[in-house]
């Protein structure tokens, strides 16, 4: 996604940018990693002692990597079922299908949101 530097500090305020996230500023060889309070430059896996200003961060347009939504996968076995197994492999999938269900719905609705401010 990219994002121009209003757009960085608005997914902050709305804890769309989270601890961690990692934000690359287009045609800049550097990065910048924000640990929940502040972006700190950061460089050759490291973060170097430099907050970056809000100010600052105005200036450029931010590539902001997308969160992977891993889908879980439904429980198999190879081994012999009693009965009881059956039922709490089917009622563990259902449960399964429905957070699935959940995050696609999560992430459509976070590209819904995202293209009223592209």
């Amino acid at each position: 996604m990219i994002a121009k530097g209003y757009e960085l500090l608005k997914m902050v305020d709305d804890g769309k940018i989270t601890d961690g996230t990692i934000v690359k500023p287009i045609g800049l060889p550097i990065e910048y990693f924000y640990d929940g309070v502040a972006f700190w430059q950061y460089e050759d896996n490291k973060m170097i002692c430099k907050e970056m200003r809000a100010s600052t961060l105005l200036g450029f347009t931010f590539e902001i990597p997308e969160k992977e939504n891993k889908k879980i996968e439904e429980y198999k076995t190879n081994y012999t079922e009693r009965c009881i197994d059956v039922e709490v492999r089917n009622k563990l999938n259902e449960v399964i299908r429905a957070v699935n269900k959940l995050n696609e719905e999560r992430e459509i609705s976070e590209k819904e949101t995202n293209c009223m401010t592209d």
